[in-house]
């Protein structure tokens, strides 16, 4: 999965934060907006919400 490098390298920029909810957070982060994205494509009249 592409996320886990991504995650690596922010674990190397800031290796204080705790490793799984550094990387929890940023997950979901990533999967709310890819989501958000994904509903712009499928439902372009329900621009509203």
């Amino acid at each position: 999965m592409m996320f886990n490098g991504i995650c690596q390298k922010l674990l190397e920029l800031k290796p204080r934060m705790p490793r799984g909810i550094f990387c929890i957070n940023f997950m979901m982060h990533k999967l709310f907006f890819i989501i958000q994205e994904y509903n712009k494509m499928l439902k372009p009249s329900h621009v509203s919400q």
